[in-house]
């Protein structure tokens, strides 16, 4: 059987600090993302041109975010990865 990042991610849910940190920072700009696309959405109903393209950045900008957050998380799931195999091989 090959481990995948995805069960791994469930199997060291809760029993790693990293993982915990990480998975929580995630949530925490996937919300931060969703409130600036709504707010971004309000601003184009309203036809606020400034406010759009403030909340247009901000939309980048918490993009931005969580893409280096959900980087961080695999790049940190590899790690459980390695620990893993080698775990297998002694």
């Amino acid at each position: 059987m090959i481990l995948g990042v995805e069960s791994l991610s469930m199997t060291t849910a809760g029993k790693c600090a990293d993982c915990t940190k990480l998975w929580k920072e995630y949530a925490e700009t996937i919300h931060a993302q969703l409130e600036t696309l709504r707010r971004s959405h309000a601003n184009a109903l309203k036809e606020e041109g400034l406010a759009l393209m403030k909340s247009e950045w901000q939309e980048r900008t918490s993009a931005k975010k969580r893409q280096k957050v959900r980087k961080a998380l695999n790049e940190h799931q590899v790690t459980h990865l390695i620990q893993e195999l080698e775990a297998r091989q002694s």
